[in-house]
């Protein structure tokens, strides 16, 4: 019973973060975007944050490049016994094939070797911070995404604060994309959201591709019975699957 309330709860959170957002958000336009990054911690956090983004960008002819900084090898680690190279085999390959649902090439997709759920450790490296930096220099994007800074996991936050680091001469725009971010609202967290900086992208049109391109992820599982992404709480599942997606721009 516990459970289901907690459930309930986020659901409403949900649901309030969406209605303001409506109310408040400015209407993506990506007519000035002509080479786009998004920057994933883990395979699947591009798809949940940024799908309709990216289909939408490739439909207007618009480069997209993903640079995902690790397999997320850890999530099952508490599950089964999994051999781990195996799983960071095939959640790269999950991953291929749920961008190329969206129009993205292969060659378009790079994976760094950090380790999954220890990136927290990193967010002072400068070796990592130069890493970083010259990718994004060799891959110059006029636009960059990460994730919020309020993503509520510690590997979203590193590399929210990595990317940061890295950017300070970025003369671009960067971008937030939410995933955990919906996860654990207060509505006191909620009140102090800054929604002049928020952009909301109607993806009606490319929801379908998003809806397929999750199921990549989820409806392949490991040995456990449990998706290779891992068992993804309702919440954070009902909060991607909408008909838009919220950004932020850095301010």
């Amino acid at each position: 019973m516990i459970g289901y309330l907690k459930t309930l709860y986020r659901v409403l959170m949900i649901v309030l973060i969406r209605s303001l957002s409506k109310m408040k958000s400015k209407k993506m336009d990506l007519k000035e975007f002509n080479r786009v990054l998004i920057i994933a911690p883990h395979p699947d956090d591009e798809i949940f944050g940024c799908a309709g983004l990216m289909r939408h960008s490739v439909t207007k002819n618009i480069e997209v490049y993903i640079i995902v900084t690790t397999r997320g090898e850890a999530v099952h680690r508490d599950c089964c016994n999994i051999n781990e190279e195996l799983l960071k085999k095939k959640r790269e390959e999950l991953c291929y094939l749920a961008n190329k649902n969206l129009g993205i090439v292969k060659n378009n997709i790079t994976f760094l070797t950090w380790s999954d759920s220890e990136l927290e450790r990193l967010t002072d490296d400068a070796s990592v911070i130069n890493e970083i930096r010259i990718l994004i220099e060799r891959i110059n994007p006029d636009t960059i995404f990460c994730p919020h800074p309020l993503e509520n996991t510690s590997d979203h936050v590193a590399i929210y604060s990595i990317v940061k680091s890295a950017t300070i001469e970025f003369n671009g725009k960067l971008f937030y994309y939410c995933v955990w971010f919906w996860y654990h609202k207060k509505i006191s967290d909620i009140l102090k959201l800054d929604f002049n900086s928020s952009f909301l992208l109607d993806i009606k049109k490319e929801y379908i591709f998003k809806k397929d391109s999750i199921n990549i992820y989820i409806n392949n599982t490991a040995q456990c019975g449990n998706p290779y992404s891992g068992k993804l709480p309702f919440s954070l599942m009902y909060s991607v699957k909408w008909v838009n997606e919220l950004f932020y721009l850095q301010r």
